[in-house]
Formats: C-alpha cells, sequence, structure tokens
C-alpha cells in the first residue's frame, strides 16, 4: 500500500472522512521522486575502484587536492562517492549525470565540499587520509544500493502550512510518512527535518535536496546530537553541473 492510499484509508479510520481526499490531492501534486541510499559495512579491498561507497578512503582523480576548510587548514571528512553509471543502471534516469563521479566532503561547522568528475573510472586512485585530519572525520567504508521512491514534505515545512485543517490531521499525516519512511540517505526529494529554518524555509521552486546524510552506524558516521546532513544546491547550478555553491545544512534534535 503506497504511503497517500495508507494515509486515505487511516483518515476514513480516525473519522476525517470528508477531508482525506482533499488532502489527498494536495499530497499528490507535491509528490517528488528521491533515490534512497542503503549502506553495508565493507572491507576496503572489497571495493573497485570508483565503485560508489560511503566512509572509507575515496578513489579520486590522479592530481585531485584532499579539501580543507575555507582556511585552508583542516581537510574535510570524506562522506561518500556516488559512481553515477552504477546509480543509473539501479534506478534508470535521474537529474545527475548518467555517468561520472559526485564526490562529497563535510566539515563539523557546516562547510562543505562537492565536485564532479566526469571521466572514467581509469582515470582515479585510491587516496590516503591527510596525516593531519582529525580521527573522528574517518569513517568505516560502506558499498551502496540504490532505489526509487516517492518523496513527501516533511511536516515542519513552511510547504505544509495550510494544508491541513487540523492539528489532529497533521499528526495523523506525520505517522502515516514515518511509518512509510525508507533510509533517510537519499538524493532529491523532500529533506527529513528536526529544527533547521533553512530545511524549513527551502524553496522547491528555487532549491534542490542534492544528498542527504543521516547518521550510520555501520560506518560509525555521526554528526552531532541525532543529526543528519543535507546537501543543497541551486537548481539552475545543478542544471549546470556547477556544484561550487553548495550549502551544508545540519541539522539535529
Amino acid at each position: 500500500m503506497s504511503m497517500l492510499t495508507d494515509l486515505l484509508v487511516t483518515m476514513r479510520e480516525k473519522g476525517y472522512p470528508e477531508q482525506a481526499p482533499l488532502l489527498f490531492k494536495k499530497l499528490l501534486a507535491k509528490e517528488q521522486i528521491c533515490i534512497e541510499v542503503g549502506t553495508n559495512l565493507a572491507e576496503e579491498s572489497a571495493f573497485a575502484i570508483g565503485e560508489s561507497k560511503m566512509g572509507g578512503i575515496p578513489h579520486l582523480p590522479k592530481g585531485f587536492a584532499w579539501p580543507k576548510d575555507k582556511d585552508g587548514y583542516e581537510p574535510l571528512s570524506f562522506v561518500a562517492q556516488i559512481n553515477l553509471e552504477e546509480m543509473t543502471r539501479e534506478v534508470g534516469r535521474h537529474l545527475l549525470p548518467l555517468k561520472g563521479f559526485l564526490y562529497f566532503f563535510y566539515e563539523d561547522y557546516g562547510e562543505c565540499c562537492v565536485k564532479y568528475y566526469a571521466g572514467s573510472a581509469n582515470d582515479l586512485v585510491a587516496a590516503d587520509f591527510p596525516e593531519d585530519i582529525q580521527e573522528h572525520y574517518m569513517f568505516l567504508p560502506c558499498k551502496l544500493t540504490f532505489w526509487k521512491a516517492k518523496s513527501y514534505p516533511d511536516p515542519g515545512s513552511n510547504l505544509c502550512e495550510g494544508l491541513f485543517d487540523s492539528d489532529e490531521i497533521e499528526a495523523v499525516y506525520a505517522d502515516v510518512r514515518w511509518r512509510h519512511q525508507g533510509s533517510l540517505h537519499q538524493l532529491f526529494g523532500y529533506p527529513e527535518i528536526y529544527q533547521s529554518w533553512d530545511l524549513k524555509e527551502l524553496d522547491p521552486e528555487q532549491d534542490a535536496l542534492l544528498f542527504q546524510v543521516d547518521e550510520d552506524d555501520d560506518a560509525e558516521m555521526r554528526w552531532g546530537d541525532l543529526a543528519r546532513i543535507s546537501f543543497l544546491v541551486k537548481k539552475t547550478d545543478l542544471e549546470n553541473l556547477d556544484f561550487e555553491n553548495v550549502r551544508a545544512a545540519v541539522d539535529g534534535s
């Protein structure tokens, strides 16, 4: 049963049969497709060069300098590399190029770096961690799997203002939506929100959620107190494959 069908049934069971069809139509109009990402702990030796991964050591183009903070001192943590050809085989067409590699780096205070490389895996080498990288910036390597899912706005988003006739109906939506929540690692779609104003006010006409990274037990990846990172990009920049101005929103409880 889809999330919207489940919501329709649950609202009728809870005593909101008249409101259910209208809310169904409103949410259907806001529906987006996201790509959810699963992780599975693996040894570094199990990865082919260029294979998608989260944590561990990245496979970088020869001569690529490991990103540092804006002052040029602190190496950023390597979060993930996405092999876009591999992802395309698993999910079909998407908003990114069908080939190439996308790299995500992050630093505790909100700095981030996202790089796209259009070449082949033959141009990549397994990097070494910088000698001065902080220990808690090094994560365990995980293999990735990808699948498409339908995404609907978090009840805390400004996009949900005026959507519900009552707090009780909003609570029903929140419960049903969470019941259908898959992986909290995802590309595109709507972000999950704790309390970040940047995420609450996200304008889907202008901005896109490029990648949301939750805490991950397999990778021993932590971002603070039950926090997750959302890498955000302007849609015009995404169309131009310009990732220089990607920003990171850190959201925790």
